[in-house]
């Protein structure tokens, strides 16, 4: 049974590569845990297998997985995608913080598996990972207007205005003064009436009395 050894290098590190013997019926996924761990990357980040020309450009991924015509997985096998000597792929390994691209070549075919070997494994070892980079995050353009919005909100909060006073005062009319000119022009109505009233009772006693003087002055 013939092996496939790749070498992977790390890009712009060309001093940094491991090499890989696997078997041909294996699959990606385990050639990605392989990778990881030959590289000292935690076997739980993102990995992406892409076909690749000469130049190492990216091509179109290479799934994990292959459906068939009635919707069954199966896993991609390597001697899937193999179809010459010294083909070359690229691996992208991102942990969202840091990318790791890998250019890989498939270097040599061994014409007998090691039986002292569990494959896939990292038969060599050259240069040490570099310190990760971390990648930058650039916070998107600020509106202006928005800007002006939230200092003009803060400004009134550090005020002490009370934000439900102001809705109240801005949204809600203030009826109380109309009320209050309503009910005081409908006291003094009532107040003068009850003067009139008066005025014409005492007019009539007065007249009253005037009749009964007349009357007793006759007798």
């Amino acid at each position: 049974m013939p092996i496939y050894r790749f070498r992977a290098i790390l890009e712009d590190h060309e001093d940094v590569y491991r090499d890989i013997d696997i078997k041909p019926e294996q699959t990606f996924e385990q050639f990605a845990i392989v990778l990881k761990n030959a590289f000292g990357l935690k076997e739980n980040l993102f990995c992406a297998f892409y076909n690749s020309d000469d130049y190492y450009r990216k091509g179109t991924e290479i799934e994990f997985f292959i459906l068939d015509k009635k919707g069954k997985a199966f896993p991609t096998e390597i001697c899937d995608e193999v179809a010459a000597p010294h083909q070359k792929f690229l691996i992208v390994v991102d942990d969202l913080l840091s990318t790791y691209i890998l250019h890989l070549e498939l270097f040599k075919i061994l014409k007998e598996a090691d039986k002292k070997l569990t494959y896939p494994t990292c038969v060599k070892t050259i240069g040490n990972m570099p310190k990760p980079t971390i990648r930058s995050i650039v916070a998107p353009p600020v509106d202006e207007e928005d800007l002006k919005s939230s200092e003009l909100f803060f400004k009134e909060l550090e005020s002490g205005e009370d934000e439900q006073a102001y809705e109240e005062e801005v949204l809600v009319p203030d009826l109380n003064d109309d009320d209050t000119s309503e009910d005081s022009e409908k006291a003094s109505f009532s107040i003068d009436t009850d003067d009139e009233s008066e005025t014409e009772n005492e007019d009539e006693v007065s007249e009253g009395g005037d009749e009964m003087m007349d009357t007793e002055e006759d007798f």
